[in-house]
């Protein structure tokens, strides 16, 4: 099951490339901490390259009942994200 299309673009600047291992976003927000949020993925080969272990950290996203909401309808999963 894939993500539903969301409507318009949604800016982000890169703040730190590190092909293949590691890219860092900054991104505008309505449910952030401050005026933006940090999105950090980075990409660790296993078993010996076979596979890709992929690590996605936000930072400055508030978890507010709005938030869970709005992350609720686009992925399908409340408080918890479980999905089962």
């Amino acid at each position: 099951m894939g993500l539903p299309r969301l409507p318009g673009a949604f800016p982000v600047k890169v703040v730190e490339a590190m092909p293949p291992c590691r890219i860092v976003i900054e991104w505008d927000g309505e449910h952030t901490a401050g005026e933006s949020g940090t999105t950090r993925t980075t990409f660790e080969p296993i078993d010996d390259g076979a596979r890709t272990l992929v690590a996605i950290t936000e930072r400055a996203w508030r978890a507010t009942r709005a938030a869970w909401r709005r992350h609720s309808a686009i992925v399908g999963a409340g408080p918890g994200c479980s999905r089962q």
